[in-house]
């Protein structure tokens, strides 16, 4: 399969669930993921709108493939934190893929 097409089965629109940690565990909301691609098929685009620690949560990402590293890019931004643009990195490998990411949160500690 093209490395590029690997995500090509998130294509449509999905009821979503947007699971976040919290003092008491997990907790989970409904949501709505809506996925498509663009510029001959090589970037995905998704939104997303749902409930996030409580309220109403809108999101947007991009997902390409880097040709030079052979890795996945996914780029995402949200009315939580407008600027901030949090990109994650990572390859399928085994049938699945992990996705990585660092920056640092409001209270200036490093997230992984």
């Amino acid at each position: 399969m093209n490395p590029e097409r690997q995500f090509d089965f998130l294509q449509g629109n999905w009821d979503a669930r947007c699971r976040v940690p919290s003092e008491k565990g997990w907790e989970e909301a409904s949501g709505l993921l809506t996925a498509s691609r663009t510029l001959d098929g090589l970037v995905s685009i998704e939104h997303f709108e749902g409930i996030y620690h409580g309220g109403a949560h809108k999101g947007f990402g991009l997902r390409v493939f880097n040709r030079e590293t052979q890795e996945w890019e996914h780029t995402w931004t949200d009315t939580l934190a407008p600027g901030n643009l949090h990109v994650w990195k990572g390859a399928f490998r085994n049938g699945k893929i992990d996705l990585f990411g660092g920056w640092t949160d409001g209270a200036g500690r490093h997230v992984l």
